[in-house]
């Protein structure tokens, strides 16, 4: 791929959906880092899926909308930040739930208002930053309200 060059729609989605090899999804990583347009579409398009996971289900009139598992306190997994973009994804644990979202304990700072992606085996959950403070030498705890959680099926 050249500097010139701008990644496919569906190969962006595929990437964010996690649906890519490894080789492939380094490229695309790698493209986005050097590449503004890609980025923007890329993080667009992450955006417009939180926007689309955030309507309700017709027929569903349930506030709660989560359909996988609770997750359990101690609970461990990686966070990556989606808005602003952010290719790490350090590890957290997991030490309170509620209807609304949980608390994380990690060794770095997130911004209020980040939207972020956790991962907890084959959960995935997009929520929102609501409050991240420093608790200790380099630990951090971060409250999360989750806007969608699914399971990851092979």
């Amino acid at each position: 791929m050249t500097p010139t060059d701008h990644i496919d729609g569906y190969d962006l989605d595929l990437y964010a959906l996690e649906k890519l090899d490894a080789e492939q999804a380094s490229s695309i990583r790698s493209h986005v880092q050097k590449c503004g347009v890609c980025k923007d579409r890329l993080v667009t398009g992450f955006l417009a899926r939180l926007a689309g996971l955030n309507h309700k289900q017709p027929g569903n009139n349930s506030p709660e909308r989560r359909v996988a598992h609770r997750l359990k306190s101690g609970e461990h997994g990686s966070i990556q930040s989606i808005c602003p973009l952010s290719f790490e994804r350090p590890p957290v644990e997991i030490v309170d739930v509620s209807k609304d979202g949980f608390g994380l304990l990690m060794t770095s700072f997130l911004a209020e208002r980040t939207i972020v992606q956790i991962h907890i085996g084959t959960t995935i959950s997009v929520g929102t930053v609501i409050s991240c403070q420093e608790i200790g030498d380099n630990q951090f705890r971060a409250g999360i309200r989750v806007q969608h959680t699914c399971e990851l099926r092979g």
